[in-house]
């Protein structure tokens, strides 16, 4: 009993280390980008899609070079041991982008039909939706490298599968507590955001899944549909008008802060959990 507290002392110092790292050294890179960028800092945000993207590419050599370093040296574990065997899962891509189409058809088709938004088509360049494409790609990239390749692969050492799903999951909402405009739904949203991203990796240890679905589903609410990503507001190919704001469709911090992502949250976790807790009794059934 006492060396397990001991190792489990060890993971939650190594992740503390590392999120220390990642903050001071991604945020003075990003810092670099930002004057790169050429920023307005009287108005942060007023920020363009290209000057987030170059910000970004700072902030990704950052965050890969942080996790790399702590889990080569630190850890001792290859940095692909994270979740990035690609082969035999395509699927996942396709899956992963397909419930976020799914999950945001439904939650806008709701808000519109309650009477909230309208949509017109913005007859814009794509040269702002492909750097936002790109952007996102980074995005999604960090995030699950940092939260369930490295903190969620390292909790999971030293508790059960579903604490270390639920604090990791914590952590990715608290870092996202300072974005602009967030309220009571979008905090909750975010949670349940790193649950939904985390639940198939506590049982395939794999990225790309995760991956696919933070990128689809960042994408198509900033860069196609007109909401605000966590607070975060760039070009898209359709416009919204709303007839009021509320914690039904969500308001300026976005989708995230609807009450109907909370629900479409909950559902898309249950049926996660769902299928692969019966896959696995299907696959202990066949050994025995």
């Amino acid at each position: 009993m006492g060396s397990q507290k001991k190792v489990a002392w060890r993971v939650a110092g190594r992740i503390v280390l590392m999120l220390i790292a990642f903050y001071v050294i991604v945020g003075i890179l990003q810092l670099i980008g930002a004057i790169e960028a050429g920023i307005d800092w009287e108005n942060p945000e007023s920020l363009s899609v290209k000057e987030h993207l170059i910000m970004q590419c700072f902030g990704f050599i950052g965050t890969f070079g942080v996790v790399f370093f702590f889990r080569r040296k630190l850890d001792r574990r290859p940095f692909l041991s994270l979740g990035f065997e690609i082969k035999g899962r395509w699927c996942d891509l396709l899956v992963g982008a397909g419930l976020v189409v799914v999950m945001y058809s439904i939650g806008t088709l709701v808000i519109i039909l309650s009477g909230q938004i309208s949509i017109t088509i913005n007859f814009i360049e794509w040269t702002p939706v492909s750097y936002g494409l790109i952007f996102f790609l980074l995005v999604s990239l960090c995030e699950e490298v940092l939260l369930r390749g490295y903190i969620l692969n390292n909790l999971l050492l030293v508790s059960n599968r579903y604490w270390a799903l639920i604090i990791s999951s914590l952590i990715f909402s608290l870092m996202h507590s300072f974005n602009p405009y967030i309220n009571a739904f979008g905090w909750l949203n975010l949670f349940l955001g790193g649950i939904l991203l985390g639940s198939a990796y506590i049982y395939t240890q794999n990225l790309w899944f995760p991956v696919s679905q933070h990128l689809f589903w960042n994408f198509i609410q900033g860069s196609v549909l007109d909401y605000n990503v966590s607070g975060m507001n760039l070009n898209s190919l359709l416009s919204f008008k709303y007839s009021t704001i509320s914690y039904f469709n969500g308001g300026k911090f976005g989708f995230e802060g609807s009450i109907i992502c909370t629900l479409l949250n909950l559902i898309a976790i249950v049926g996660i959990h769902v299928y692969f807790l019966r896959k696995e009794k299907r696959e202990q059934e066949c050994v025995i």
